[in-house]
């Protein structure tokens, strides 16, 4: 009788084992992601190197894509305003697809937001749009101000505000740009 509970005891604490190690493996596949990711410099580099800019509001979610163990959040966004990006889209809006961790905080239903975007290349989402730089892709509209969706450095923060109209601007770059 006490080999039997031995042996159980030894499996019970195999799978939580097995179980610990998978959950580690995850959470360091997410922050390796995440840690490889790019990072603009200034608003003027952002600009550049982002295939689409938008003005859009978030008008819902969609159901979550898991893709190699990673969730990721889709929001439907309603194109207000192409700034950048000679894009033919087939609707008024984008699925925006954002990873489920803090670096890369989700859009929330009713905002209205600038977006700087490249296209999803993952197997999970067609026609889906990421973020360039995370959050550093993504701010709100308030008022007529952005509002940053997570922390900046101080130059790249700068290099914002010294703009007195930051939509205008852009759109000045992505003209300059076509030329």
């Amino acid at each position: 009788m006490t080999r039997r509970y031995y042996i159980i005891f030894l499996v019970i604490s195999l799978i939580i084992t097995m179980a610990t190690a998978s959950i580690k493996l995850s959470q360091n596949r997410v922050m390796a992601i995440s840690s490889k990711a790019y990072n603009a410099e200034n608003i003027d580099q952002l600009i550049k190197e982002s295939p689409m800019i938008i003005v859009g509001e978030v008008i819902g979610k969609k159901d979550s894509v898991k893709e190699k163990r990673i969730n990721y959040k889709v929001s439907e966004v309603k194109v207000l305003e192409i700034l950048k990006g000679n894009i033919l889209l087939d609707s008024e809006s984008v699925n925006v697809i954002q990873m489920d961790i803090a670096q890369d905080p989700a859009v929330k239903e009713g905002e209205k937001v600038l977006l700087f975007l490249e296209a999803y290349k993952g197997q999970g989402c067609k026609d889906g749009y990421v973020c360039v730089g995370l959050s550093q892709g993504y701010y709100r509209i308030k008022n007529d101000k952005l509002e940053p969706s997570g922390a900046l450095s101080y130059s790249f923060k700068k290099s914002i505000e010294d703009k007195k109209n930051i939509v205008e601007y852009i759109r000045l770059q992505a003209a300059v740009a076509l030329e």
